[in-house]
């Protein structure tokens, strides 16, 4: 397991690099939610490869900000150097087989970072999920 979260961990830096590079804010929404579908898609799989179905329909958000959520609670000091950054969910409905073993009426939902393009999390619709701060 831990060697296939420092894969995934080494194949998402990759992404993060060609994402800087495409200026995913001053994108198109085509071509914007182009490239956040197809990070989601690539996320879901390495991760929760069982939660992958093709044809499943994504829907993208609108941006998010990142607020004090765990004011109070002793926040890890990443989790606080992001509060004002904007990332994009972008949501994979289930289909009738994953239907049956889900807690949420999706999925999978993959958080996206607006200004780099990198992950910032994924939640399945079993109510697991990962942040990649």
């Amino acid at each position: 397991m831990k060697s296939r979260l420092l894969y995934f961990l080494f194949i998402i830096s990759g992404v993060g690099v060609k994402a800087q590079g495409i200026g995913l804010i001053n994108k198109k929404p085509f071509e914007r939610n182009k490239y956040l579908i197809s990070v989601a898609f690539e996320v879901t799989k390495r991760i929760g490869p069982d939660w992958y179905r093709k044809g499943i329909i994504p829907e993208v958000s609108d941006t998010t900000t990142m607020f004090d959520i765990t004011k109070g609670i002793n926040a890890d000091a990443k989790i606080y150097s992001n509060y004002g950054r904007k990332y994009y969910t972008v949501t994979l409905w289930y289909d009738e087989s994953t239907q049956k073993e889900l807690t949420y009426q999706y999925a999978s939902k993959v958080d996206i970072w607006e200004d780099s393009g990198k992950p910032l999390g994924i939640t399945f619709g079993s109510m697991k999920g990962w942040a990649f701060f």
